[in-house]
C-alpha cells in the first residue's frame, strides 16, 4: 500500500513538473514568436527607411543630372565651382546660402516633377524617372487639411529640402570629375545614380544624352541597371552619384556604421 502511495505521488509530481515545463515552454516560445517578430517589424522598418533614402538620392542624382543637361551654362557655372574637386556637398549647392543658378533650376525641375501626372510617371519607351517617393503633403497631413489655402507642391518641396538638406548630409560625387563641353554641337551626356547604401560595388542608375534614341524618353534618358568601375572604364562618360556623408554632429548614421561611402565606383 505504502509503495501505491508513493508511486501515486510520484506521478502528481512528475505530471506537474510536465505541466510547468509545458507552460515554461509555451511561455518561452510565446516570447520567443514575439521576438522574432519584433525583430522583423524593426527590420522591416529598417529596410523601409533605406529604400525610401535610396530614392531619396536617385532624386538628388537625377535632377542635377537634367539640370546639367538643360544648359550648358549650368554645367559651366558647376564646374567652375567644383575647382577640379570631385565632390560638393548638396547645402554648398542648394542650401539656404547658395546663390548658384543651379539651385534655382534645380527647384523649378524639382517642382516640374512634383506637378507631373500620374505622379508615379508611366514608363516611356520601356523607361522611367527615378522611382517615388519624392516627399508630397500627403505623406505629413499637417498642412494639407486645407488645400484650398496653400500651395501644395511649394508644401511638397519644403519637405523634400527639409529631407536631404536638414535631416541628412548629402554629397555628390563625380567619379570622372566633371567636363563641361562647351561646344553646344558636340552631343553631351551624363549618368546618374547613387549610393547602394550596402556593400555592393554596383547600382541602377539612368543615361542622360543631348541625343534622343529608340531606348530612351522623350528627354533623351535611358534607364541603366549596371553602373560599376567597368562601366566608368567602357562608357567615357560624366557621373554623378549621390550619397551621404558622415557628420558627426548631426549625421552619424549608425546603420550604415560599417559602410565606407567613399569606396563606391573609387
Amino acid at each position: 500500500m505504502k509503495i501505491t502511495k508513493l508511486l501515486f505521488v510520484c506521478i502528481i509530481f512528475i505530471t506537474i513538473a510536465c505541466n510547468n515545463d509545458a507552460n515554461d515552454l509555451e511561455i518561452f516560445t510565446n516570447e520567443q514568436q514575439k521576438y522574432e517578430l519584433h525583430g522583423k517589424l524593426i527590420n522591416s522598418f529598417q529596410i523601409d527607411t533605406i529604400s525610401i533614402f535610396q530614392k531619396k538620392l536617385q532624386w538628388i542624382s537625377y535632377i542635377s543630372a537634367q539640370v546639367i543637361m538643360k544648359e550648358s551654362s549650368n554645367r559651366i557655372e558647376l564646374f567652375n565651382h567644383l575647382q577640379g574637386r570631385e565632390t560638393i556637398t548638396l547645402n554648398e549647392l542648394i542650401g539656404e546660402d547658395s546663390n548658384l543658378n543651379f539651385k534655382t533650376e534645380f527647384l523649378n525641375i524639382l517642382r516640374e516633377h512634383i506637378d507631373l501626372s500620374p505622379p508615379d510617371r508611366d514608363p516611356i519607351h520601356g523607361t522611367q524617372s527615378p522611382p517615388k517617393p519624392l516627399i508630397t503633403c500627403e505623406d505629413d497631413l499637417g498642412d494639407c487639411l486645407f488645400p484650398g489655402t496653400v500651395n501644395l507642391t511649394e508644401i511638397a518641396v519644403q519637405f523634400f529640402l527639409q529631407s536631404v538638406l536638414e535631416q541628412n548630409c548629402i554629397e555628390l560625387y563625380f567619379p570622372e570629375g566633371l567636363s563641361p563641353l562647351i561646344n553646344i554641337n558636340l552631343p553631351y551626356s551624363i549618368t546618374s545614380t547613387a549610393h547602394p547604401l550596402n556593400h555592393n560595388s554596383f547600382n541602377f542608375g539612368y543615361h542622360h544624352s543631348s541625343t534622343v534614341s529608340s531606348r530612351s524618353d522623350d528627354n533623351g534618358v535611358t534607364e541603366t541597371y549596371m553602373i560599376n568601375t567597368s562601366y566608368l572604364d567602357i562608357l567615357n562618360d560624366n557621373v554623378i552619384v549621390a550619397r551621404p556623408y558622415i557628420n558627426e554632429t548631426n549625421c552619424i548614421y549608425p546603420e550604415y556604421l560599417l559602410i565606407n561611402f567613399h569606396i563606391f565606383l573609387q
